[in-house]
């Protein structure tokens, strides 16, 4: 199953009356977690579906008289979107427990990532932990000013056991890893330096060998004046890799280092293969305004550091938030901060909307090799109908061959029976019983119009193609290589 999110128009050959927007990503007001006795204000929280059913959140947490002295934390969910602090005194001995769902003491390092390691045999080894912390040594020793990054795993993200130190990344927290299907490895997105903030990533399949620093993404024209990336967490979905590029902008103006106030926004960028990354609209997916209309306070600095997809199968991003700006939060004992759960729909993170109301809206995709099944389509819309065309009218204009989509009797927009109503499955359905299915092996391109919609993904059993590699299909029955 092939699923078409709408992140750009590569693989669509109309789209009239319609505007690209982020989807809604929904705080759970009833959901807004606050430590009991800490502070949060760092990009630290992950969120695992255990084998019981049950869901864990792990964050890194302080005393608020004590900002330096950081401490793993956790708390338990039987829905993933209402946490609670978890007691583990009669779980994990500690010798100087300070809370009751405290996991261990981190010291004076921070918490750089977590995440279940799909490449390990290993259950001991499940899950695996990166912290960071400065080093700083002698005067004219050319190994300092630098992170230091450790690797921890585990097997029921409680019991840790120290593993290795990475050779220097020179990284810092806000970092992310994840599994990598398309190079069979773990791939780190980090920074390339301690206090440069630009994303890239490198790859490793057993964390002893390590590939080379690639970078992938820096603030550029498009972003907000002085804007920085200070850092992109990644997630795989769907056959492709989407990531949160956190954009920090409005810092202090003056000659010197970015660090005292400024804001932190997260938005989108996707990648095919977790290597090459493309970025979307340069606004906020999240934007810290989500609690305004529940009376909640604007949170001036929020991270993304979390994704899970439900049973059913409606997404849950994971937040840090923070009511003081960079720097302050950081250092100030007020400082006040949350832990948010922000809903999505299945496929919700980009729609095409309609731009006029007074008419319809109509998107096309480019030609696909129909390998059976029927088609699903995510959209909220009134008199949504769907009509299929097949590419075989083949014309070679010079150096180009050309093929032209013809309507497949049948399967126009009169013959559909027009949906109004929400959905992230519709399967379109046609008069006399006629069904998608029937055309397996054709070259398809199929067309939506609605109205007073929005428009998320299309998914089916098909592979996309483009003109020459259709003809070639039709000719040889040859499927693309890439």
């Amino acid at each position: 199953m092939y699923t078409l999110l709408m992140l750009d128009d590569d693989l669509l050959f109309r789209r009239d009356n319609v505007v690209r927007r982020y989807g809604e990503a929904e705080l759970r007001p009833d959901a807004v977690y606050t430590d009991p006795a800490m502070a949060t204000p760092w990009p630290a929280c992950w969120v695992f579906r255990l084998d019981s059913g049950c869901y864990r959140m792990l964050y890194l947490g302080a005393p608020r008289n004590e900002l330096r002295q950081h401490y793993l934390l956790g708390a338990v969910s039987t829905d993933g979107v209402h946490f609670e602090p978890e007691d583990y005194t009669g779980e994990i001995d500690l010798e100087h427990r300070i809370a009751v769902n405290m996991i261990r003491a981190v010291g004076d390092e921070e918490i750089g990532a977590v995440f279940e390691d799909a490449c390990t045999p290993s259950l001991s080894e499940r899950y695996r932990m990166l912290t960071t912390g400065v080093v700083i040594s002698a005067e004219n020793d050319p190994e300092t000013y630098y992170v230091r990054t450790t690797i921890y795993v585990s097997g029921d993200l409680l019991h840790w056991t120290r593993k290795a130190e990475i050779p220097p990344f020179r990284a810092e927290p806000l970092m992310s890893v994840f599994h990598n299907r398309a190079h069979s490895c773990m791939t780190i997105a980090h920074r390339p330096w301690w206090g440069i903030r630009k994303v890239g990533i490198r790859d490793t399949a057993d964390w002893v060998n390590y590939s080379s620093y690639e970078p992938v993404m820096q603030a550029d024209a498009l972003d907000a004046p002085l804007a920085e990336v200070y850092g992109m967490t990644v997630f795989p979905y769907n056959g492709i890799y989407l990531g949160f590029p956190h954009i920090y902008s409005g810092a202090a103006p003056g000659l010197h280092a970015k660090f005292f106030g400024g804001t932190m926004r997260v938005q989108l960028a996707y990648s095919s293969d977790g290597h090459h990354w493309f970025r979307s609209l340069r606004t906020p997916l999240l934007s810290g305004s989500e609690g305004k209309k529940y009376g909640l306070p604007e949170w001036k600095m929020i991270w993304a550091t979390g994704m899970l997809e439900l049973p059913d199968r409606s997404l849950c991003i994971y937040a840090g938030a923070t009511e003081l700006e960079h720097g302050p939060a950081f250092q100030r004992p007020d400082t006040r901060t949350n832990l948010l759960t922000c809903r999505l729909r299945k496929d919700g993170f980009i729609r095409l909307s309609t731009a006029d109301s007074n008419a319809v809206s109509t998107v096309a995709t480019r030609e696909c090799i129909w390998h059976g099944g029927e088609s699903h389509w995510n959209l909220r819309a009134d008199r949504a109908t769907v009509a299929v065309y097949e590419s075989g009218d083949v014309k070679c204009v010079d150096m180009n061959i050309l093929g032209y989509c013809k309507p497949v009797a049948g399967f126009s927009h009169e013959d559909c029976i027009p949906f109004s109503g929400d959905s992230t499955d519709w399967i379109p359905r046609y008069r006399g019983g006629r069904n998608v299915a029937s055309l397996t092996g054709h070259v398809l391109c199929f067309e939506i119009r609605f109205e007073n919609g929005d428009f998320y993904s299309f998914s089916g059993n098909a592979t996309f193609v483009f003109n020459v590699e259709g003809e070639r299909y039709r000719q040889t029955g040859r499927l693309p290589e890439r």
